[in-house]
């Protein structure tokens, strides 16, 4: 860490520690930027609700309030405003870091990979937790995973997908490995934040976009614009949010508003896992009733898919030793997993 990030995280911390002398049993304010804007269904409830919950397990010590992108600081500026001291936290998608740690993609989502329960299990019970703070560590803050993603949908498009080739000259927007893995079946990827997608949808130069789950997807209105809807969102089985923490910020708390702050994680986690399936379902329902057409991507364009996703991945494990150690555990721990519910498995549908 460089001198100037150093003092930089003291700074913070001691003002930390300054409004709480100051402030006797008062509240320290606790500021946390998220990288979503403001309102994005699903997403809000899981903020207020962390926020809520970062109050309640530090006994009302800190008091967490969250700014959206834009509000002081936008989105993507939201990893080098905790690095530098200038904010104490933030919130967003893992992977929107990559830029800074290039394996922050896969940890934020792997296509074709594990489900939220799998995801949830591999954090938790495997090796997820001690990688993800590993490779996090050298830019300066402290990550707490702290929302699972359902599976997220496949995209909106404008036009149908039939086979693999549709894919090719397809300008669209998608986060991620996933946007990789298109660019290998000749589609034109980007990855601008949502406050551009509306605009490039309405303005053409988009053919396709995918954002997250129906829930959130229904509250922004790619249904003007893109009337298939398409699933599985195989780019994104699962996803992790997460907050950030300035180091020098983490370090200054007590250890008992560390443990406060790890239990709110661990507690909204455990909240999305549970609360979002229902809600897909009705979403979904509500988007069909616009008159949008909701369809599986056909059989042959999911098998090009996966195999070119595999190909993506076992690439870049080759050449980056840090990818292929995460790479490497979250595979095995799927293939256990999988192991286990080929044996334990029971019938989805039982005839009358």
């Amino acid at each position: 860490m460089s001198g100037h990030r150093k003092a930089a995280g003291a700074i913070a911390a001691l003002t930390v520690g300054i409004m709480v002398f100051l402030r006797g049993a008062a509240a320290a304010e606790f500021e946390i930027h998220s990288t979503f804007p403001r309102g994005v269904a699903f997403i809000a409830d899981s903020e207020t609700r962390l926020t809520g919950l970062i109050n309640e397990q530090t006994d009302g010590r800190l008091a967490a309030r969250l700014y959206n992108s834009g509000e002081v600081i936008a989105g993507k500026d939201v990893l080098t405003a905790v690095q530098s001291g200038k904010v104490a936290a933030g919130f967003g998608w893992v992977g929107y870091w990559a830029d800074k740690v290039p394996v922050a993609e896969l940890l934020g989502a792997m296509p074709f990979g594990p489900s939220p329960a799998t995801a949830v299990s591999w954090m938790y019970g495997g090796d997820g937790l001690t990688l993800l703070k590993d490779v996090f560590r050298p830019q300066g803050v402290e990550i707490l995973p702290c929302h699972i993603v359902a599976s997220e949908a496949g995209g909106w498009f404008r036009a149908e997908i039939r086979s693999p080739e549709d894919f090719r000259g397809l300008r669209m927007r998608i986060s991620g490995l996933g946007g990789e893995v298109l660019q290998k079946l000749g589609a034109v990827t980007s990855a601008q934040p949502l406050e551009q997608m509306y605009p490039a949808l309405a303005g053409g130069t988009l053919d396709a976009a995918e954002f997250s789950v129906p829930m959130a997807d229904m509250s922004i209105g790619f249904e003007t614009f893109a009337r298939h809807y398409y699933f599985p969102g195989w780019h994104q089985p699962s996803s992790w949010n997460a907050l950030i923490v300035n180091a020098g910020v983490w370090k200054g708390l007590t250890a008992a508003d560390r443990r406060g702050i790890e239990t709110a994680c661990r507690l909204n986690t455990l909240w999305t896992l549970t609360a979002q399936t229902g809600s897909q379902v009705t979403a979904v329902e509500q988007i069909r009733a616009l008159g949008v057409t909701v369809r599986r991507f056909p059989d042959g364009v999911l098998q090009a898919l996966a195999r070119t996703s595999r190909d993506v991945l076992e690439d870049k494990a080759k050449r980056d030793p840090e990818f292929a150690r995460v790479y490497r555990s979250l595979t095995a721990f799927m293939e256990q997993e999988l192991s286990w519910e080929e044996l334990q498995g029971l019938p989805r549908r039982v005839p009358r």
